[in-house]
């Protein structure tokens, strides 16, 4: 409550950027450490009223926007979660991002819209996962690929295939 008075004035125009910047960051840094009510409210503030300056706070914002999607995440509101980081803009340009990093956050996304049955999106994600996949990423990350791509045949009724799929994970 005390914090929206001085986050209002922070995102203001008058306010110049390195300040709100470096404050912003702050803030989004130590955000986990508030309790999950708090930090969806201070969090949700933040995302509303910076939404005609992201550009200006893109990494503040994707900080942010993880933050409230593991508090999603452990209130088992998958799709919310999912949209959460689905929103942190990972080919932007602006910031210069590692597609491990990038293969990542498309994979937890599509794991989470598939913990809420939402295979079609999910599916979407995936797809830009598997256009980054080279052999420079990690192996880790091409497994969880493989993982969810196969339960997306598998939820979309494409059997066969998902069990093909299935059967050369158990290989491995």
């Amino acid at each position: 409550p005390q914090l929206k008075p001085l986050l209002e004035h922070l995102l203001h125009d008058e306010v110049p950027l390195v300040v709100s910047r470096q404050i912003l960051g702050e803030l989004a840094s130590s955000l986990h450490t508030l309790p999950a009510e708090q930090l969806k409210e201070v969090g949700l503030f933040v995302l509303e009223r910076s939404a005609a300056r992201a550009v200006s706070f893109e990494e503040q914002v994707s900080s942010i926007r993880e933050s409230l999607s593991k508090v999603y995440e452990e209130e088992e509101d998958w799709s919310k979660a999912a949209k959460m980081l689905a929103g942190i803009p990972l080919d932007s340009g602006i910031r210069v991002l590692d597609d491990n990093y990038k293969v990542e956050k498309y994979i937890q996304i599509a794991m989470l819209y598939l913990q809420d049955e939402e295979s079609v999106s999910a599916e979407t994600f995936i797809n830009r996962a598997s256009l980054l996949i080279g052999e420079s990423t990690e192996p880790a990350l091409k497994l969880q690929h493989k993982v969810c791509y196969a339960r997306i045949l598998d939820s979309k009724r494409k059997f066969l295939e998902a069990g093909t799929r299935f059967f050369h994970l158990s290989q491995l």
